[in-house]
């Protein structure tokens, strides 16, 4: 460690800090978390921080630019591996599940953000990521779906609306059991969640196939 340039130095500070705030914005939200608590977790002193970062804002946007970008990642990855659309689909899911592996009181970052914090807290830049993530996700769902809307005889005129209204639909369901096993500390709320998106698109292509005969 006392070999490292300051440069290297001051990486893996900043590594910390944001490892130690990443947890506690999980746990209690944004807004709830103070700077002192950042500071004890971290081991660092103020002055040290302030050398990091310009305010807690600042880290609050490495915070969630760092978590959008290694979701999706890993939620394209996920669903590249799947071979059937509503496999791919409902994958969130499953991305969801392991949100909770390590600490049944951690949820998804995004949302954890939110919760107990009034949305004006946060500054327009933290905002637009975790506004952004919702759509960059629903996107994801979105593309997911078109083989099955294609093989389910939906027409060219009601395709892009339905196939958008199921995507948007979904990401409820996964927003909602996310929320929800956060405050029961139970994650079956998101299996119920993955099985009512999975039903609900069966109930789709069975509609819609019956109407083509």
């Amino acid at each position: 460690m006392n070999n490292l340039n300051p440069s290297q130095k001051r990486h893996n500070i900043q590594q910390n800090i944001i490892a130690k705030a990443s947890v506690l914005f999980r746990q209690k939200g944004y807004d709830a978390t103070s700077l002192n608590e950042i500071l004890k977790a971290a081991g660092v002193s103020k002055s040290s921080f302030y050398l990091n970062f310009a305010s807690k804002e600042e880290l609050g946007v490495e915070y969630l630019t760092r978590r959008q970008k290694s979701s999706l990642e890993v939620i394209k990855t996920l669903m590249e591996r799947k071979t059937d659309s509503i496999s791919k689909a409902t994958v969130v899911f499953n991305y969801a599940k392991t949100l909770f592996n390590d600490d049944i009181s951690l949820g998804c970052p995004f949302i954890s953000t939110y919760m107990g914090t009034n949305a004006t807290i946060l500054g327009d830049e933290m905002s637009s990521i975790v506004a952004s993530y919702k759509i960059a996700l629903q996107e994801c769902i979105y593309s997911a779906l078109e083989p099955h809307f294609v093989h389910s005889g939906a027409t060219s005129k009601t395709y892009k609306a339905s196939r958008q209204t199921i995507a948007t639909a979904i990401y409820l369901l996964y927003e909602g059991g996310i929320v929800a096993s956060t405050i029961h500390k139970d994650t079956s709320y998101i299996d119920t969640a993955k099985d009512t998106a999975t039903e609900l698109l069966y109930a789709y292509t069975s509609r819609n196939s019956g109407a083509t005969r």
